[in-house]
């Protein structure tokens, strides 16, 4: 795994997702999540972009506050076993 490091924030920032995927040559995205925002619509957001952009994601969900070491091993599998090539967080 390569983990070159770019952040985005700010009002818009979701919605520019789409367009630096595609210039890096992305196609799949490793959305890393807790609960709570899955179940508020948060992340909604992010995949309604995506889908609307026809990028395909998976979804990681299990994350928890301060995360024991069980988790972080867990969601390093998962992304690496999704076949994504880009991971949001």
């Amino acid at each position: 795994m390569i983990f070159n490091q770019t952040a985005y924030f700010g009002r818009g920032a979701i919605k520019e997702i789409p367009d630096v995927a595609r210039k890096h040559g992305f196609r799949k995205a490793f959305i890393v999540t807790d609960p709570v925002l899955l179940e508020t619509g948060t992340a909604k957001k992010v995949t309604d972009v995506l889908d609307a952009a026809g990028l395909e994601y998976e979804v990681f969900d299990n994350v928890k506050p301060n995360p024991p070491v069980e988790c972080i091993q867990d969601g390093v599998l998962r992304f690496k076993a999704s076949g994504a090539d880009f991971l949001i967080g």
